[in-house]
């Protein structure tokens, strides 16, 4: 998760140039497992406590006014890792809230956390909002096309054309029925009684 995280704000950095204001961090937000932006730092953190060193990111949180609610949060998020099973999404909810809280209450040392959250989960409801719109725009062209093949259906059995008219009332088979046949001058009066049911339908739409 991660080096997802890190791509993540990699790309939010290129296209939010306001997150290079202040030394970034692998910032990112697991939607399916609604972390937020503590745990992707990790990672990093990890890496350089094992080198004997604070994390950059840990350092630049704890130079604000939220290190209190930082060290808290990180207390839970061990002790949450060190307990197999237990999850710290639900365990850690409250710390989460207070720090979040935090930065947004203190916006000024924070900006380039708030930038990179705010910037990502816009792009979220973009890309949704997106799928959404491709969703529909697929459904409207079905739409349209079977409108299309309906007219053209409707206007050929109005020429009175034998197959056509056969071809249609075929959809309201059964299987088992015995086939459908269509004389020319009986398709001819099919097409005139057709027309006058639809003039009448017409009529009554339009009172």
């Amino acid at each position: 998760m991660g080096s997802a995280a890190s791509v993540n704000l990699a790309r939010s950095e290129e296209e939010n140039p306001s997150l290079n204001q202040r030394e970034s961090s692998p910032i990112a937000q697991d939607l399916e497992e609604s972390k937020t932006l503590v745990e992707d730092s990790n990672e990093r953190k990890e890496k350089e406590v094992e080198d004997g060193e604070e994390c950059s990111f840990c350092t630049y949180i704890k130079a604000g006014e939220c290190k209190e609610s930082w060290i808290e949060l990180e207390k839970c998020l061990d002790e949450a890792k060190k307990k197999d099973g237990e999850s710290d999404v639900t365990k850690c909810k409250e710390a989460r809230k207070m720090f979040k809280t935090c930065i947004y209450d203190n916006p000024v040392h924070y900006e380039p956390v708030i930038a990179a959250e705010t910037y990502m989960f816009a792009k979220m409801l973009s890309d949704l909002q997106a799928k959404k719109e491709a969703v529909l725009v697929d459904k409207a062209q079905v739409v349209a096309k079977m409108l299309s093949e309906l007219k053209a259906e409707k206007e050929a059995i109005l020429s009175g054309d034998a197959a056509s008219i056969v071809k249609a009332l075929s959809k309201l088979q059964k299987e088992e029925d015995e086939t459908i046949n269509i004389m020319p001058a009986e398709a001819a009066a099919i097409a005139k009684k057709f027309s006058e049911l639809e003039a009448k339908k017409k009529e009554k739409e339009e009172k």
